[in-house]
Parts: C-alpha cells; sequence; structure tokens
C-alpha cells in the first residue's frame, strides 16, 4: 500500500495538477484574492492588503468560522441540535461554525469535553484540516501521518505555496486565508471502492472545494460583447456580457461592461435555468494595455498592412501599430469607419489600445470621451 501512495505522490508532484499550476503565487494576499474571499462569502466584509488585522494569529474558533464560511452552501442555515462542549455554550458567536465542523468530522475538541475556541491554532492543526477536508488524509498517514505525512501532501499540492513552513507556530491570519486560497481549486479525492486491499482512492479532476462546497466556478476568457458593443460575434442580451462568445454572464454591476476586449480571470455561480451570475471579474497579464490621454494623441495615419497611431508623451514622439481589422469603440458605440477625427474631437477623457494576444499590435480601440461642465452657484433661498 505505501508503495501505491508513494507512486501516488509522486504522479501528485509530476503534474502539480497542470489545471493551476501556471498560477504564481506570492508571499502576501492580493488584492485580487481579498476580494475573491469577500464575493464567496469567507470574508463578511472588505479589506485591503495592508490591513494590519491580517497579522494577527487565529484561534481555533475563527478557524472554524473560516472553514464553515468557505463550506457555506452546505453549510448555510446549519444548527446544532446539542451542546458537545462546556467552553462552547449555544449563545457562543462561533456555535454553529464550531458544531458544523465537529459534526463533519473536520475537528474535533480536546478529550477533557473542551474545545478551547480561544486558543490559538497551529500551522501543522490547518494544514491537517485541509488536507482532511480535500480527502488526502489516507495519503498523509500512509507517508508518516501527522504531522510530517500532512505536510508532504500540503506541499505536493500547493496548499502551503506562500506560507512560511515553520509549522509548529502559530499563524496568521493572511497566511490561513492564503491557504483557503491555494485549496480551492485542488482536485477532492472520493473514495471509489472497497477491495481486497482495502479501501480504493479516486482523484476526481471535476470536483473542488469551489465546485462542491462553493457551487461556483472560475475560469478565463476574452470578454467578447456586452449589451452595446461586441468586439467579437453579436452583442450580448440586456444586463448580460459575453466571455468567449458563448459563455453569458448576468451582471448587477454595469462596471462589468468595461471588460469588454480584455482577457480576463473570472468567478460566477451557475443558477438554474441556464442563467450564470458574475461575482467578480478582473484582468490577466495576457493583455497588452496601451492608456493615452486625449492631448496625447498627434495622429492616425493608414497603412496596407497597419495603422499607425502616434502620439507624443514628455515631449517625445511614439507609435503604435494597430491592425486592420482592430474594433473601434467610442462611448460604447463600435465605429465602423474609424477617422483621426474620432480622436481629435475628444474634448476630455481617454484613448486605450489593447492586444487581446499580448503581441505588439493592437487589435481593440476603446475611446472614452466627456465634457467637462461649469455650474455656476445656485441661491440656496430661492427654489
Amino acid at each position: 500500500m505505501k508503495r501505491i501512495i508513494a507512486v501516488l505522490l509522486a504522479v501528485l508532484l509530476s503534474i502539480s495538477f497542470a489545471g493551476f499550476a501556471e498560477e504564481e503565487y506570492t508571499p502576501e494576499l492580493s488584492e485580487d484574492n481579498l476580494r475573491e474571499l469577500v464575493v464567496t462569502g469567507v470574508l463578511s466584509e472588505g479589506i485591503s492588503a495592508d490591513d494590519a488585522s491580517l497579522q494577527r494569529v487565529i484561534t481555533r474558533g475563527e478557524f472554524a468560522e473560516f472553514i464553515s464560511n468557505t463550506f457555506s452552501s452546505v453549510s448555510a442555515g446549519y444548527v446544532a441540535d446539542k451542546v458537545l462542549f462546556k467552553d462552547v455554550p449555544s449563545d457562543h458567536k462561533q456555535y454553529n461554525d464550531i458544531m458544523y465542523m465537529v459534526n463533519s468530522g473536520f475537528m474535533k475538541g480536546y478529550g477533557d469535553g473542551r474545545f478551547l475556541p480561544e486558543k490559538e491554532i497551529k500551522r501543522n492543526e490547518v494544514i491537517k484540516t485541509i488536507v482532511s477536508i480535500l480527502g488526502y488524509d489516507y495519503m498523509a498517514e500512509e507517508l508518516g501521518g501527522y504531522p510530517g505525512g500532512y505536510e508532504a501532501v500540503a506541499v505536493s499540492l500547493n496548499i502551503t505555496n506562500g506560507v512560511s513552513f515553520d509549522y509548529g507556530e502559530h499563524i496568521l491570519k493572511d497566511e490561513i486565508l492564503k491557504i483557503i486560497i491555494n485549496s480551492l481549486d485542488v482536485p477532492l479525492t472520493v473514495l471509489k471502492a472497497v477491495g481486497t486491499d482495502g479501501l480504493q482512492y479516486h482523484i476526481d479532476p471535476t470536483k473542488t472545494i469551489r465546485t462542491e462546497y462553493m457551487k461556483l466556478i472560475k475560469a478565463k476568457g476574452l470578454v467578447t460583447a456586452n449589451e452595446v458593443v461586441a468586439v467579437k460575434g453579436s452583442k450580448a442580451a440586456e444586463g448580460y456580457i459575453k466571455v468567449d462568445e458563448s459563455l453569458h454572464l448576468k451582471i448587477s454591476d454595469l462596471s462589468f461592461m468595461d471588460f469588454v476586449g480584455l482577457n480576463v480571470e473570472f468567478i460566477y455561480r451557475p443558477n438554474e435555468g441556464d442563467i450564470n451570475e458574475l461575482l467578480l471579474m478582473y484582468t490577466t497579464e495576457k493583455n497588452k494595455v496601451l492608456v493615452l490621454n486625449r492631448r496625447d494623441f498627434v495622429d492616425l495615419t493608414s497603412g496596407s498592412s497597419a495603422n499607425t497611431l502616434k502620439y507624443e508623451i514628455n515631449d517625445k514622439s511614439r507609435t503604435a501599430r494597430i491592425t486592420k481589422n482592430a474594433v473601434y469603440i467610442k462611448n460604447g458605440v463600435l465605429l465602423s469607419n474609424p477617422s483621426k477625427r474620432d480622436f481629435k474631437n475628444v474634448v476630455a477623457g481617454e484613448i486605450k489600445l489593447i492586444s487581446t494576444d499580448g503581441n505588439s499590435d493592437y487589435n481593440v480601440v476603446i475611446i472614452r470621451s466627456f465634457n467637462n461642465m461649469l455650474v455656476g452657484s445656485k441661491d440656496a433661498f430661492k427654489y
């Protein structure tokens, strides 16, 4: 059995779960990470990456709350039917979170009838809990058990990327949140069968904490249309945007319309009736974007293979190549025959050039123009 586990771990390390192996991890939580934790319900309110509270240690009760929130689609509305620990009464602020974690087998109390919710949780406790939730505890036990076996599996799964390896010490809030982020898209392991050699497990690449416990999907693509304009294919229906021409996402925030022409990473909730609710969207590094102020523009000339936009920054003349089949959008309207007049008559605003494939030539041009208006004073006593 140990030989089989060793082979499985070797495979795990070699593939690094190709679906997210190309992700780059940083020691800190990014602003996008924190926004994701809010929209997915792990955090109840927004917080900035430089907030001092991220550097404080976390208690066992707080950790239970974080994980319970992560499992919100299945833990929501959970109400414990009896008190199990003398230090976690029914009116404790994390009572239902702790009871959910304990009754689900993810955490347990101490032998003296206490849970110690105010006790600072240690790194190796967090690692063991997360590895067990993902279903890899059988592998960890075969590799030596707690704590070394769990640490080895956690490393192979990239769970601890960006987190200190001093497992005996207490863990900070930003490190726990980082571990949660790292764990959301790890394939779950499920019990496949009970054979003559014991229990048989299966790594299911289609099931993750995000899909099974949050009921959410994270994906990447090119925003090709909103309800006003399309850079590819047809426009989206009112109140929707389209990704890669085929995925329709319902939006509640009009700012999502501004992502047209950009490569993005996004999170959405698939609902009944084929309605996909967009929760979060941000651009990826695949985009090449040049943003110019109106006064930077000099000229637009047409060439046989590409158009050339001339501009000046700090009195230095520069050029940008725009593909012949580029899409031009001005104030949300598609320009069928763009000319330099469309740039010149911009009183105030910006010009954004986008290369959706990261090449040197730009294939999307977005012009935003607005007029400044001076409003005179008004006598407050005259109506």
